[in-house]
């Protein structure tokens, strides 16, 4: 289907590069996160529930920014399953409660 981006509101850690061989975080206001779009709706539940573990395990590049996604499976004409990945190193329990509760609200 395509690829759009998502303009997160809350803030998170982000990685930064090491400064003289140690590695520090800093946070940003926002950051923008890719959201991709696949269509589903010719795949079977097997086929959906495989691609849900293949973005739950692919790893993160932890130089890089942002370190979560957003992947949209369009299942049916009115069903979209969202599978959103995020690294522990930036998100502890009360951010994600956070997340969810701004990801209900949409």
């Amino acid at each position: 289907m395509g690829r759009g981006s998502v303009v997160g509101a809350l803030p998170f850690p982000t990685p930064s590069p090491a400064e003289d061989g140690r590695p520090y975080q800093t946070v940003q206001p926002s950051i923008p996160a890719p959201l991709v779009l696949v269509d589903a709706m010719s795949w079977s539940e097997a086929e959906v529930q495989a691609r849900v573990a293949q973005e739950v395990h692919r790893p993160f590049d932890l130089t890089q920014a942002p370190l979560l996604r957003f992947v949209v499976l369009q299942e049916a004409a009115d069903r979209f399953l969202l599978v959103f990945v995020v690294h522990h190193i930036i998100a502890d329990m009360f951010s994600m409660v956070l997340c969810t509760t701004e990801l209900r609200e949409l």
